[in-house]
């Protein structure tokens, strides 16, 4: 027996000082395309390119014959990135990794099998390496975009100065849904804020969102799936915002030229507002409440019939909140009244409240006091 042991112990020695994995290696470039096979004796093979810090690359592996699955590593064999089925179809994508330093890289085309531990799939493979150069954007200037299953998304980037109302449009075509991330720098490190379907339908809108501070930004636009196809617009504006405070009432017009009207409010945590678009309902308006973190915290529109109202919204942020009112069609011209006051909120400790319901206030909201581990009842009588 104890012999067994020593010899047993020589075995699992000798596998550790052993490599672990000898693949077979190629070199792949940028914009390349190269087919491969997977067989019993090579159930993993190793493709190696160069890259810059901060190059954006894409994979793709594709086979009818396996469950794909891929891996990249840097120089040291760090595992930097894995996909599974991103592509769909059992294909894998690595999407968008942005290169952490200059040097060269590995990718490990195998199946999913192989990944998981010994053995593994056979079958013929395609697999593209594509990288991403940012375009540059000014404020004002709209571009015109394609995505492809390889070109997932689209980096722009732009400078900004602290203080900068921001509004990111992104209008697909063919039902593309369409989707938007902002960034802060051009690593994609630092995620401000997101959209998905803020400018109606599949489309996208950032904003109107302030930024932090001066610098480079990235704008990344991509389909909500990150694997769909289609062409779309992307528009990047500085928005002229006014300043309200509350008590405010302010008349403003909207043109065939200016379809958007953008404010601003300092709100405290725990502020109660009401917003009213005056002539909101003759023109066909809605509008929007943006808290300071770019999200939205309060629509209205006029689809009802009635002015676009928010009412009885209690702030749960103190910071700069922006306003955007827009016209529902475009081509509509106007004028609308700008209505911000800051509400009290009705007790009901004393005594029951009569609540108003109707096209434009569809909700009301009243204070009580109430203790630690108190049992309370709420009733509401529809009269």
């Amino acid at each position: 027996m104890r012999r067994s042991r020593i010899a047993l112990l020589l075995v699992l020695s000798l596998l550790l000082v052993m490599p672990l994995t000898a693949f077979a290696q190629e070199e792949i470039a940028f914009g390349e395309t190269v087919d491969g096979n997977l067989t019993a004796d090579e159930l993993t093979v190793a493709y190696t390119f160069t890259a810059e810090q901060d190059q954006v690359v894409t994979i793709r592996l594709e086979s009818v014959d396996f469950d794909c699955f891929l891996t990249l590593q840097n120089a040291d064999g760090d595992v930097l990135a894995t996909d599974d089925d991103s592509a769909g179809n059992l294909d894998s994508q690595i999407t968008g990794f942005a290169i952490p330093a200059d040097g060269e890289y590995t990718i490990l085309a195998q199946s999913y099998v192989s990944s998981q531990g010994p053995g593994g799939d056979v079958g013929a493979y395609s697999l593209s390496l594509e990288t991403t150069a940012s375009s540059s954007l000014e404020y004002g200037i709209s571009v015109d975009g394609v995505l492809n299953e390889v070109e997932a998304f689209d980096d722009y980037t732009f400078q900004g100065s602290e203080g900068d109302v921001v509004i990111i449009t992104m209008i697909g075509e063919e039902g593309l849904d369409s989707y938007l991330s902002l960034f802060e720098g051009v690593d994609k490190d630092n995620s401000l804020v997101t959209n998905d379907d803020g400018a109606g339908g599949l489309n996208s809108l950032i904003g109107p969102y302030t930024l932090p501070a001066d610098g480079t930004y990235t704008i990344e636009a991509t389909s909500f799936s990150r694997s769909a196809a289609g062409s779309y617009v992307l528009t990047l504006e500085r928005a002229e915002v006014t300043t309200l405070e509350y008590g405010d009432s302010l008349e403003a017009s909207l043109t065939e030229n200016r379809q958007f009207l953008y404010y601003q409010f300092e709100g405290t945590e725990g502020d109660i507002i009401d917003l009213t678009i005056e002539g909101g309902a003759t023109l066909g308006t809605s509008v929007v409440l943006n808290g300071p973190d770019g999200y939205q915290v309060g629509y209205s529109d006029s689809y009802s019939g009635a002015d676009p109202l928010i009412n009885d919204l209690q702030l749960t942020t103190t910071g700069t909140y922006t306003i955007l009112a827009r016209t529902l069609e475009s081509g509509t011209a106007g004028k609308i009244t700008i209505v911000l006051d800051q509400a009290e909120l009705a007790s009901i400790d004393e005594e029951a409240q009569t609540l108003e319901f109707g096209d434009t206030v569809t909700r009301n909201t009243v204070l009580f006091t109430g203790n630690e581990d108190e049992a309370v009842t709420l009733t509401l009588a529809i009269q």
